[in-house]
């Protein structure tokens, strides 16, 4: 896609200040999402298993608030696949989450 330099502007806006803020956020939860959700949840860390449905959240919460999907040209089989998407992800967090509780228990 071809983006005018107003558009390259503000994407690139974004990025950065996505990025520090990832950065401050790994900083104060010890770790990256990365870390969390592959070694955390491996050792059963009740941290990573409240963080990674945290983060799933959050970033669904902000690509919805932020509109990001415009970012980019649509695409007729990704439209018609959205739904699924939002189901599948809603069920993978809601799994998380349950799965988080149980080790807690």
């Amino acid at each position: 896609p071809s983006f005018d330099t107003n558009q390259r502007v503000k994407l690139f806006l974004r990025l950065g200040i996505g990025s520090f803020i990832v950065g401050l956020g790994a900083s104060m939860q010890h770790g990256c999402t990365s870390g969390h959700g592959l070694t955390g949840l491996a050792r059963l860390s009740l941290r990573s298993w409240v963080a990674v449905p945290t983060f799933m959240a959050a970033g669904m919460l902000t690509a919805t608030l932020l509109q990001s999907a415009q970012a980019f040209p649509p695409d007729a089989q990704t439209e018609a696949e959205v739904l699924k998407w939002y189901v599948g992800s809603a069920v993978a967090a809601s799994l998380a989450a349950g799965l988080g509780i149980i080790a807690a228990v």
